[in-house]
Order: C-alpha cells, then structure tokens, then sequence
C-alpha cells in the first residue's frame, strides 16, 4: 500500500496468492534465528516490524511487508533497520522501484533492502539484497556518491539449484 500525501491519494497494490507470502515469511524466520544463533544474541536481539505504514513529509508515504532491527529501535517513529519486499515473477521492477525507495526515502534509517519473488511455472525463487552503496561518475574527476544498489542476488530453481548473475556466495545482512 503506498499514500500519495500530495494528492490525498492511495495506491493498493493486490497479489494474487498466499504464496508470496509464505516464502517471504519463512526467509523472514530463517534470518532470525540465524540472528539468534550469533554468540551473545537470542531471538529477543531482533525487533519485529510488521506492515506499518511508514510516513515521509512531502513525499508519498509507504507500508512494507515486513522488516526488523535490533531491539534497541523502539518506539513509534522508528523505522526498521532491514525491510523486506514480497512479490512475483513479472512484478520484479516494482519491488526494485520500492527497494530504491526505501533507501532513498528513509535517509540512513533503512540500511537493507530484501526482495523476495516467486515464480509458478516452473516454481522457482528470486531472492535480491539492495543497500546504498558507493558508485562513481563515469568521469574519472568526478567524485563518488551512494545509490541504491543490488548488492546481491540468488535465483533458486525448482530442484533447488542456486545461480547468481552478482557472483553472490552468501547473504550477508550488515
């Protein structure tokens, strides 16, 4: 769900199943307990944050599907320190447009960005992690500045074979 606060408007975004879903979640869960198991961590270490409608002045305002940080982010006006992103196949350059938005947006609040889309048929996963990150002009003199950037990604194929057109060997969340 997206709020147009210029125009008093909202954006409903509706997908077709439960499946993104479950995917998305089951990550979610996966990330966590592997947060917990990290020595002097639990699962109290991380903050759940649901789908909270997050508001920035001026510009439209934006409900992720779910996020998390540490524990010591609380209160109403926090915003998560990773947010995730649930969708399907064909709907990849939506959930790009929302990981750039969210590190746009949230200036230094939102450190990682997970997209996490399902395809059908054949069912497979696609799992990218976007963060700022440091690019420079294509001019030698120019200085460097920080872009939302696909940091890593992993397509998982229906017999669970695992390709990366990034190279990715592993998902780290910094």
């Amino acid at each position: 769900m997206i709020f147009e606060n210029a125009f008093d408007a909202a954006i409903i975004r509706i997908t077709s199943g439960p499946e993104h879903a479950r995917v998305g979640k089951s990550l979610y869960i996966e990330i966590i307990e592997k947060i917990a198991s990290i020595p002097g961590h639990d699962l109290r270490s991380v903050e759940p944050f649901g789908a909270t409608l997050l508001q920035v002045p001026g510009v439209r305002s934006k409900e992720g599907d779910g996020g998390f940080g540490p524990n010591t982010r609380l209160g109403r006006s926090v915003w998560p320190l990773v947010i995730m992103e649930f969708g399907y196949s064909g709907g990849e350059n939506f959930l790009r447009l929302d990981a750039q938005w969210w590190l746009i947006n949230s200036p230094g609040r939102i450190r990682f960005v997970i997209l996490v889309y399902v395809t059908k048929n054949p069912l497979a996963l696609g799992i990218e992690c976007w963060s700022m990150a440091e690019s420079s002009g294509p001019e030698p003199s120019q200085t460097s500045v920080c872009a939302p950037t696909c940091v890593a990604n992993f397509n998982i194929g229906p017999f669970g074979n695992v390709k990366s057109p990034l190279g990715s060997t592993e998902l780290r969340i910094p």
